[in-house]
């Protein structure tokens, strides 16, 4: 599956091997491979082995070739777009193999990787056991499976809950809640995209316009996430004794486009996302063209990387559906709809500003912070 124009296409069952063109089993590591080269390029990255060539680094690799010199083999695997970034690592490989012979065989093919500790942090809108069985009956190779499982295990520890806003006897009016649990996600979301597998590639500067600029985004579909249809409410920390519950009405007091927030989300309600889904979508938001990127093609590659893992989960689990992935790259040009005309919004809206004498400070009555889909603190 390739992501090229934004598009991706299927190939036939009966594409060669884009490096020594013996028949292809499938996408390894990014590319069209076959299983021969699929190993080879695994093994040489998680060993850290050095080949030379007698022939001048002039070989063509075919299938006999590929067995006569392994560095022009290995050149042409990155030529072809194979990634050393999702290769596992040996360390990790063995440390899964003890694990495995020290516990029940689990029917999911998806194993979570000793490095990545276990989501403790169950989905607003999924139980910890229905998420499991959503892991439970997916089949992908091993490297989709554990860049699929590192997503969901960020995902899941970013979540917020009623445990982190003030408890339920607290002074806060519902208005300053909502205006914690807004900067709260902030952060939550923030620390998620620092997370994300090749953030680090980046540079400091693309980091921070990265972060700055999807920050109205991600915060709309954490909005969607936390919604619940039986009510139309946007549900924080729900079934716990802070449970929060915000309508759109209420909403509309804080925010003039809570609206479209709702509009959204009741649209992602009608896609149905599993768990994998919804934290694959949030991984591929940042990462979209963005105004002033030093290096956007790194954005690029990062953005393909994402979207190919979510096409090949998507394709695992609904084989005949050509729609879906359509309708969820959809979803996120609307949440830059959406994030744009909050932008506008809060820059054509200068300040109000009091035209009567200045008070002593200690009759100025502190007004409570308007609700606002940003990372900025709340002021006093």
């Amino acid at each position: 599956i390739m992501f090229q124009n934004g598009s991706f296409s299927f190939p036939p069952m009966d594409e060669l091997c884009l490096v020594c063109g013996d028949r292809a089993s499938g996408y390894h590591y990014n590319a069209l491979s076959c299983e021969g080269c699929k190993g080879f390029f695994r093994r040489s990255i998680t060993r850290k082995t050095n080949y030379t060539c007698k022939f001048n680094k002039r070989c063509q690799i075919d299938m006999y070739m590929r067995r006569k010199c392994q560095l022009c083999r290995l050149e042409k695997c990155f030529q072809i777009g194979m990634r050393t970034d999702l290769v596992i690592p040996e360390e990790h490989n063995r440390l899964k193999r003890v694990a495995k012979k020290n516990r029940p065989l689990p029917s999911s093919s998806l194993l979570l990787s000793p490095s990545i500790p276990s989501p403790s942090i169950p989905p607003s809108n999924t139980s910890s056991s229905e998420e499991s069985s959503f892991l439970s009956d997916v089949v992908l190779s091993d490297e989709t499976s554990e860049f699929v499982h590192r997503i969901v295990a960020l995902h899941q520890q970013s979540k917020t809950t009623g445990e982190t806003l003030s408890s339920s006897d607290s002074s806060l009016s519902p208005r300053l809640r909502l205006a914690e649990w807004t900067i709260l996600e902030a952060q939550s979301a923030h620390n998620f995209v620092s997370n994300l597998p090749g953030f680090e590639r980046l540079s400091n500067e693309d980091r921070t316009i990265i972060q700055k600029q999807s920050k109205r985004e991600l915060l709309t579909l954490r909005c969607a996430f936390h919604y619940e249809s039986r009510d139309d409410t946007i549900v924080v920390g729900k079934g716990e004794s802070n449970e929060l519950r915000v309508s759109e009405s209420s909403f509309l007091q804080l925010d003039s486009l809570a609206s479209s927030v709702f509009s959204f989300a009741r649209s992602m309600v009608s896609l149905h996302l599993d768990p994998i889904e919804s934290a694959l979508l949030a991984a591929i938001v940042p990462f979209s063209d963005r105004v002033g990127l030093s290096n956007p093609e790194v954005v690029d590659d990062l953005q393909e990387l994402f979207c190919s893992h979510l096409s090949l989960y998507i394709h695992s689990i609904r084989p005949g559906d050509n729609t879906r992935l359509a309708l969820l790259i959809l979803s996120i040009a609307r949440l830059r709809e959406i994030a744009a005309r909050q932008d506008s919004l809060s820059v054509s809206i200068p300040p109000k500003k009091s035209k009567s004498s200045p008070l002593p400070q200690s009759q100025v009555k502190k007004e409570e912070p308007s609700f606002t889909l940003t990372y900025e603190p709340l002021r006093s």
